[in-house]
């Protein structure tokens, strides 16, 4: 047993830990995987498995070889900076999460084109046969990493013409892609469905402003299921009531869980999802998980590491 070996889970309650901890032993059953309220000497952790940074920051942890989010994103671990030099930082990439996430947005995305949510709010208020005219057929993916690429794939195979933007030249899966602050424009004014997809960083923050909603054709709708800080929401909630936009749906805020009185709760034009586009299956992860804390005890690169000065 080596004096640094714990695997210690820093989870909320809803996200399973012990049943994350099962599918882990079962796995491995000479691990030594403890919740962060068990007793245990901090010196003898080696890799810490969770969603938000420790209140205590990581000091505390002495021999910690890295750290791995339970989710696809990684800003609250990195909330408050300070991140420690040469501490390895992993992240969640899964193909269950990216089916899920692929589902929601084409659902979201088919509830508005067929107006759904007009015919729900009528209850029967319409003319028996009428229809509303269909919205535009193109979707711009905002965020082309491995869950937009996976949205990408099934809109596309629906018969959706999608296109994306990255904050890099690198072209991805094979779709027309934008990039960098030049060609946001290009592909806003191209998108009929915004889909943003995008983690929370510095470059992030308030990228969806007024200014760039308004390049959005007339009658375009928003999703949003990357960071709630993106979007800057009493500029969408006036683009929402002015008519530029038609709807959105959103299923992260700035402020989670969403007061029950904010607007955006009652809005007929929004739809509210409370952070389950794409949830993280325990039983799915585990595997690659145990791989990074055995990689991470024997020196050896994380799979899908992070580079934490960019967020991603």
């Amino acid at each position: 047993m080596k004096i640094n070996d714990i695997l210690l889970l820093m989870l909320p309650d809803d996200m399973q830990p012990l049943a994350f901890r099962e599918e882990l032993c079962v796995l491995d059953s000479t691990l030594r995987v403890v919740l962060d309220h068990e007793p245990y000497d901090p010196a003898e952790v080696g890799f810490i498995v969770g969603w938000k940074r420790p209140e205590d920051g990581w000091d505390k942890y002495p021999n910690l070889r890295a750290v791995h989010s339970f989710g696809a994103g990684v800003d609250q671990l990195l909330k408050g900076g300070g991140w420690p030099e040469a501490l390895p930082l992993a992240r969640v990439v899964d193909e269950k999460m990216a089916v899920q996430m692929s589902e929601y947005i084409l659902t979201a995305v088919l509830l508005f084109k067929r107006h759904f949510l007009e015919y729900a709010h009528a209850r029967g208020g319409w003319n028996w046969g009428d229809e509303w005219p269909l919205t535009g057929n193109r979707v711009g993916i905002l965020g082309m990493g491995h869950l937009g690429q996976a949205t990408a794939a099934l809109l596309q195979k629906v018969g959706f013409e999608v296109h994306g933007w990255g904050r890099s030249e690198k072209v991805r899966g094979g779709f027309p892609c934008f990039c960098g602050r030049d060609g946001l424009g290009d592909f806003l004014r191209q998108s009929d469905y915004l889909v943003a997809i995008l983690p929370n960083t510095p470059d992030t923050i308030g990228l969806l402003n007024r200014d760039r909603l308004q390049q959005l054709p007339s009658g375009a709708v928003l999703i949003n299921v990357g960071r709630g800080a993106v979007l800057v929401e009493d500029d969408l909630l006036t683009l929402l009531d002015e008519g530029h936009l038609v709807g959105a749906c959103l299923d992260v805020f700035q402020t989670e869980p969403l007061p029950s009185e904010h607007p955006f709760v009652n809005h007929p034009k929004v739809l509210v999802t409370p952070h389950v586009a794409s949830l993280t299956p325990t039983g799915s992860v585990a595997p690659t998980i145990l791989e990074n804390y055995q990689r991470a005890l024997q020196g050896r690169p994380l799979l899908n590491q992070v580079d934490p000065a960019v967020g991603y």
